[in-house]
């Protein structure tokens, strides 16, 4: 066994992103901090900096099922060091409550204080609670959302269960109305 100075044998080695490590305690998930597995070798770790998923409970969006890193609040807010370093990660925030003083709201703000770019931001939250600084669009919304339905040829009865994300959806007959939704 080959020993580089500067490396301790014993500690902890950093992993790939994606590559799981087994824990003793039970302190949380483990998360990996290397890019790479040259960075590995190259012994030099590097934080987290492509898009990560912020979630209440690691049940609420596995990792399985993104090619993004997907983290608790809890563990963003006490675990620093997983983004420590250059770069600027990006940072989607999926916490249950945006109110004031949760865990989402913490999330963002610390994510803008740390300098990462995040959505919602903090101001978004505050401001999505302050119906007067969005009421005058939900007319225009309205209307746009009216004349989508209208296009799919629905009657008054029909109704729809559309998902948008980001603007987005899946159902063509709606994705400008998700364009201006999002802009908005």
């Amino acid at each position: 066994m080959t020993r580089r100075a500067g490396l301790d044998s014993r500690a902890p080695q950093p992993l790939a992103l994606g590559q799981e490590a087994e824990r003793s305690d039970d302190k949380g998930p483990a998360f990996s901090v290397c890019a790479s597995p040259d960075a590995t070798r190259e012994g030099r770790a590097r934080a987290m900096t492509g898009w990560v998923v912020l979630v209440d409970h690691a049940r609420d969006f596995p990792n399985a099922e993104t090619p993004h890193k997907v983290i608790t609040t809890r563990d963003y807010l006490a675990r620093p060091k997983l983004f420590a370093g250059p770069g600027r990660p990006k940072i989607i925030n999926l916490s249950r409550s945006y109110n004031y003083q949760s865990k989402g709201y913490y999330a963002s703000l610390l994510a803008e204080a740390r300098g990462h770019r995040i959505i919602p931001t903090a101001e978004t939250m505050l401001e999505l609670r302050e119906h007067k600084l969005y009421e005058y669009a939900l007319p225009d919304l309205q209307e746009a959302l009216n004349g989508a339905a209208a296009r799919s040829r629905a009657s008054e009865t029909t109704t729809f269960d559309v998902l948008f994300c980001f603007g987005l959806t899946q159902d063509a007959r709606f994705e400008a109305f998700g364009r201006l939704l999002f802009d908005w």
